[in-house]
């Protein structure tokens, strides 16, 4: 927080504006994009001004952030079904993920009408991200995630009411809001899990538990019995792993007219995407 603040005013400003865009810089001309343009004047002043002007600015500065927090819940509170408390809550999730109330809150959450299905999802997604952020310890210390990355998740997790991907989509926002675990989260890998089934997640997770084989690969053939699967089921969501790149296999001699997987292993994607959703 600045030495330049002054006053109970001036330090519940820099606050808020830490809370909402990221940390307040010290020095005048080096704000984040995720600033608005109204806070440039201000970063100026509070290197020329004093006392009683300065305090009134920020008073001012302070209202306009409100003003838009209570629009943004407003907005969400417009469509039946939710109620005040849960678009504060949802309102309040959004300042954490985009270090600011997004100008099209309705937006993000979708235009049609399945808009109410999405605000439980995008409820449960913030219960979920929350509890994983408080247990790491970083609740109050996580990092503005770009729209580029936030807005996909989003996307992706506000529409999908299956609880395993519920939690995974969780992991995966959770570390893009932990500034040690951001850099792993990555468009491709948002785009795989959009198309993963539950079952293609548990296979995915499963396969580091097979028994070793030859030259880094695992014995595959076990893997419908530990899961309780059939075969067609495993091996449909081995294709979609292989097909969306996230494993390499070698199939078995040609048995009732089916090659059954015999060998399977990670590609370097499938790798890196179990680190983006690690817990």
């Amino acid at each position: 927080m600045s030495k330049n603040f002054s006053g109970v005013a001036g330090s519940a400003f820099s606050f808020q504006l830490d809370h909402l865009y990221g940390k307040f810089p010290k020095e005048p001309g080096t704000l984040p994009l995720s600033y608005p343009c109204w806070v440039v004047p201000l970063q100026a002043l509070m290197h020329l001004a004093s006392g009683g002007v300065y305090r009134w600015y920020c008073v001012r500065a302070q209202k306009m952030i409100e003003d838009e927090k209570v629009k943004a819940v407003q907005e969400i509170a417009k469509f039946g079904r939710v109620t005040l408390e849960t678009a504060q809550k949802l309102c309040s999730f959004l300042v954490h993920i985009f270090g600011t109330v997004p100008e099209d809150v309705i937006g993000v959450l979708g235009g049609d009408w399945l808009r109410h299905v999405r605000i439980r999802n995008f409820a449960k997604l913030s219960q979920l991200t929350e509890e994983i952020l408080r247990e790491r310890g970083i609740l109050e210390s996580t990092e503005a995630v770009s729209p580029s990355i936030a807005l996909p998740i989003l996307e992706g997790a506000q529409a999908e009411t299956r609880e395993e991907l519920q939690e995974l989509w969780a992991r995966l926002l959770a570390n893009a809001m932990d500034p040690e675990r951001s850099d792993s989260v990555r468009l491709e890998i948002i785009s795989a899990i959009k198309e993963f089934n539950p079952l293609d997640a548990l296979v995915l997770k499963s396969i580091e538990d097979l028994p070793e084989g030859p030259e880094g690969w695992k014995h595959a053939e076990e893997l419908p019995s530990v899961l309780g699967y059939s075969i067609d089921e495993i091996e449909v969501s081995y294709q979609n792993l292989e097909r969306l790149t996230c494993i390499n296999r070698e199939r078995a001699a040609p048995e009732a007219g089916r090659r059954k997987t015999a060998l399977v292993g990670y590609s370097f994607f499938g790798r890196e995407l179990l680190r983006a959703c690690k817990p």
